[in-house]
């Protein structure tokens, strides 16, 4: 049995490449053979890009935010792509948007530096607005269930850390 490595190209232009032994970069193949080429379904309903999407931790619900300030909610398991709740939750484009562990709140937050806290259950209402950003919101993620936190970073160099129970 040959035990060299070899290099496994990853990109078109060469650049980066995984040193594997034979049979490794053999398996690899065959998983990267099985990737598909073709989307399974396309979802569209924003009237202008999408900038956001997430997944519940359940996989059941996807939600998206775009450019026209709204955050669409969908049901996973449904392939039509027509079934879905929206509301909008800001004045600007939705920049980031994250789902609580349970998946009944959803954060979203927009390019005018504000936070929303969303209920997703039984349908979209917003909980409360959390602001003191002073420029855009980049990123946004819960942090575990029993804290009940939001953690936000933004453009104003900022990490704020929020308890969603008092949006402060």
């Amino acid at each position: 049995m040959n035990d060299r490595s070899q290099s496994l190209y990853v990109s078109d232009m060469g650049r980066k490449s995984l040193e594997a032994k034979p049979q490794v970069a053999d398996l690899f193949s065959k998983v990267y053979d099985m990737l598909p080429s073709e989307p399974i379904n396309k979802l569209k309903s924003h009237e202008k890009g999408v900038s956001c999407v997430a997944f519940s931790q359940q996989g059941s619900m996807l939600a998206t935010g775009g450019g026209d300030c709204m955050v669409k909610l969908w049901e996973a398991a449904v392939s039509s792509g027509n079934d879905f709740k929206s509301i909008k939750v800001n004045n600007s484009p939705i920049s980031c948007i994250a789902f609580n562990q349970t998946g009944q709140l959803l954060a979203a937050a927009g390019t005018d530096c504000t936070v929303s806290l969303v209920r997703t259950k039984p349908g979209l209402q917003i909980k409360a607005r959390l602001q003191g950003h002073s420029d855009l919101v980049h990123s946004c993620c819960f942090t575990s269930a029993e804290k009940k936190q939001l953690l936000t970073a933004g453009q104003d160099r900022t990490i704020r850390l929020w308890d969603i129970n008092t949006g402060q």
